[in-house]
């Protein structure tokens, strides 16, 4: 290899905790972001280049091979798309081969010709009338914006409030992820009504034409483009971002479960706002533990309406109730005594008993037929006549082994009564485990209660969690490995802890000024790991799993 080459370092799709040199030609140049064809380990790949001008050691110039061509038909990788995928890798304990991979598919590298179609401009509106009330809490989240701070928005008005504060945001451009895709489906109509041909949508259904061309138009644009989409959303080639808005911040639809990064897409959309000194706001009827806590430690502003005082929730203690014969079946006496037509049964999706199979029937033979039938799908509200809710299978969804689990449930419950019409007075809530602390946080209308359960325990949001998951056929290989893995984690966890389970271990680690040392110690210690038992492609790290 003569004198006359220059050396490049390339990010390639692969997990690589390093990032390989390869030699240009004095014919070649290539600046940062550019996209090269490259051989590795026999076979081609799309890389990018992420560093020029490099010095590699005397004793592995014979190694370096050249590139094979530079992409010029590629767009180039912004550098702030770079800096998000290194922010996103060092976080949840990936490579950023594994980050560009996510952000750049096949699907993305392939050469796909979008279809020519005329796309007719609609031109957005100017404003949106709001009340006096979402109209101060505006105004609020503004204020935190322009401090710097991140905002927590819980208000039933929150798309109104958010799609105001998007018309006004000139400073630049505009991403607002949502949980799922049927959020996103439901929501499409109302904000292309109101943000005309500046809203760009972005999904896992749509075609590689369809993706191609919100890309580009997403990298090209020059009018102030507004981005809806699930968590890959975050993914897209973004320039002059100035606000990031992160929809039903509280669901676990938003974590990526598998492959890495496995990400949420509520604090990787945090990491993008703060790689482009952006606004963030955060927003949900029923705010997750974590905001929550932000918001007490200050890091947060919390801003949020008043919740109707005159609803009451009465817990129904199904072990009494049955000894004084107060029960029919599933159905309390007492809510037999509610009025039929004024009131709702509500059963989540996510609790599997009582069956509604089984539910239904008792309900209209106790009751009648004019009692009202739904769960939390959100396809049919509560009537505005709706006086009375009855809740059942709560039960089912305090899983003993989900620390979560309460969270979830005081979640569903809440934004249930919440999103429903100002007529509801009271909630009866049937369970056999009366004492439970979401209860108590139900009747209290304040989280404060599981919070400090966390904190007894010792759990998130007052520790982070990082899972190191164990994937092999053999059951007791995978357990003996755990149990050798979890002896080594100890050293590392230190005032943390460690738990061994079926699939892996789980490590707690505190919330201090080690964490990141401590999760690069655990990079290593699982790579060593690894090579000196012969185990690889066996382990990966999940960060904050839900």
């Amino acid at each position: 290899m003569g004198n006359n080459c220059t050396y490049i370092s390339v990010i390639l799709p692969l997990k690589l905790s390093w990032e390989p040199y390869y030699s240009l030609p004095e014919t070649m140049s290539a600046e940062v972001g550019d996209r090269v064809a490259v051989s590795f380990s026999g076979c081609r790949y799309l890389g990018v280049v992420s560093g020029t001008g490099i010095t590699p050691e005397e004793d592995t110039l014979a190694r370096i091979l050249p590139v094979r061509e530079i992409r010029a038909d590629k767009e180039r990788i912004l550098p702030k798309e770079i800096e998000f995928w290194r922010r996103i890798a060092e976080y949840y304990m990936c490579t950023v081969g594994q980050v560009y991979k996510a952000a750049y598919p096949s699907v993305k590298n392939q050469d796909v010709k979008p279809h020519k179609t005329e796309e007719k401009v609609i031109g957005a509106k100017e404003h949106i009338e709001l009340s006096d009330g979402s109209s101060r809490m505006l105004q609020s989240v503004r204020t935190a914006l322009e401090n710097g701070r991140t905002a927590l928005l819980t208000s039933v008005d929150s798309e109104r409030i958010l799609a105001e504060l998007c018309l006004a945001n000139n400073r630049g451009n505009t991403v607002w992820i949502v949980p799922e895709l049927k959020m996103e489906k439901d929501m499409q109509e109302r904000l292309q009504d109101i943000f005309g041909s500046r809203l760009i949508l972005w999904g896992s259904d749509m075609t590689p034409a369809r993706k191609r061309k919100a890309a580009d138009k997403v990298r090209k644009g020059n009018v102030p483009y507004i981005v809806l989409g699930t968590r890959s959303a975050l993914f897209l080639p973004h320039h002059d971002l100035s606000l990031v808005i992160v929809g039903d911040e509280h669901d676990s639809s938003h974590k990526q479960n598998s492959p890495a990064p496995r990400y949420n897409g509520r604090d990787a959309a945090i990491l993008l706002a703060s790689t482009f000194g952006a606004g963030c706001v955060l927003e949900s009827v029923t705010p997750s533990l974590e905001s929550l806590y932000n918001c007490l430690c200050g890091k947060y502003v919390h801003i949020k309406s008043e919740r109707a005082t005159h609803v009451g929730f009465d817990i129904v203690n199904t072990n009494a109730e049955l000894r004084k014969n107060g029960m029919c079946g599933y159905i309390s006496r007492r809510l037999m005594a509610c009025e039929p037509d004024r009131t709702a049964i509500f059963k989540p999706l996510r609790a599997a008993f009582p069956k509604m199979e089984e539910l239904e029937p008792q309900i209209v033979r106790t009751m009648g037929e004019g009692v009202f039938i739904t769960d939390d799908s959100a396809s049919r509200p509560f009537p505005e006549s709706c006086r009375y809710i009855g809740i059942f299978g709560a039960d089912a969804m305090l899983g003993k082994s989900d620390f979560r689990a309460d969270e979830r449930l005081f979640q569903t419950i809440w934004r249930a009564v919440a999103t429903g019409p100002s007529s509801i007075e009271n909630v009866l809530i049937h369970t056999r485990e009366a004492g439970h602390p979401v209860f108590k946080a139900l009747q209290a209308g304040d989280i404060t209660p599981l919070m400090e359960e966390r904190k007894a325990f010792n759990m998130p949001p007052f520790t982070r969690i990082v899972d190191i998951r164990i994937v092999d056929k053999f059951d007791d290989r995978a357990r003996r490995m755990g149990g050798k893995l979890a002896s080594i984690a100890e050293k590392v966890a230190g005032r943390g802890k460690v738990m061994q389970g079926d699939g892996g271990i789980r490590i707690l680690l505190n919330r201090d000024s080690t964490l990141k040392q401590k999760k690069r110690k655990l990079i290593e210690l699982v790579s060593s790991f690894e090579i000196e038992n012969k185990y690889p492609d066996h382990l990966y790290f999940d960060v904050d799993p839900v």
